[in-house]
């Protein structure tokens, strides 16, 4: 018995099917409201993160970031739940920023720890001084009511205390409990710093607070 071959023809261009106008309409308009909703997000943080240097967490007000954002309230909620929701955004922001200026660095070996190490500070210092919104960042993590931001200060905290160690077992620091403490120090530079200048401009900047733990340092290079 013979087998029927049955050969399909081919499609034609009109059997392709491809994105109506209203789909591609519909796509664009979704897009649009997608990006608008990432530029309002953006205005709240920065918003929230003006308002929480200005007077700190706890007299921070949700109208006041409101009116200060130019938002309304139902697209700050839609966006966060909650203050405290706005203060860990504030903090991962500044957190990311560390993040970026520790991995500047290069790798572990890549030069003088004790130079990655001062290098590593006075960007971060540059930074928070051009920047109020990062300043808020830093002071939100050792705010006691906000559990989320003690892992960022400790990782902050544990990224200087490495350039610390490797500093010291380079021969670069000379090994003692100072030494030792010295990231300590460092972090209640920038926090105590960070604080003044927040209620007084006028006040010596990050960066010149860090410039002076490092300076006179055993070890230091110039």
């Amino acid at each position: 018995m013979r087998e029927t071959i049955v050969q399909s023809e081919p499609l034609s261009p009109g059997h392709i099917h491809s994105p109506s106008p209203s789909d591609v309409g519909r796509a664009g308009k979704g897009k649009l409201r997608q990006k608008r909703s990432e530029i309002t997000r953006e205005k709240i943080v920065d918003a929230a993160a003006r308002q929480f240097d200005a007077c700190g967490f706890a007299a921070a007000s949700i109208n006041a970031i409101i009116e200060n954002g130019n938002v309304t309230k139902g697209a700050l909620y839609f966006h966060f739940p909650s203050k405290e929701e706005l203060a860990q955004q504030v903090i991962e922001r500044w957190s990311a920023m560390v993040d970026e200026e520790y991995a500047a660095l290069g790798e572990p070996g890549d030069g003088s720890p004790c130079r990655q190490l001062v290098r590593f500070c006075s960007e971060v210092a540059h930074r928070i001084d051009a920047d109020p919104g990062l300043r808020a960042g830093l002071l939100l993590t050792v705010e006691p009511s906000l559990a989320e931001g003690k892992s960022a200060y400790r990782k902050w905290r544990n990224s200087i205390d490495e350039l610390v160690v490797r500093s010291i077992e380079a021969g670069e620091i000379r090994a003692g409990g100072a030494s030792h403490r010295l990231s300590d120090q460092v972090c209640a530079t920038f926090i105590g710093g960070a604080q003044i200048q927040s209620i007084d401009v006028s006040s010596p900047n990050l960066q010149t607070r860090v410039a002076d733990v490092f300076e006179g340092l055993p070890g230091n290079p110039d």
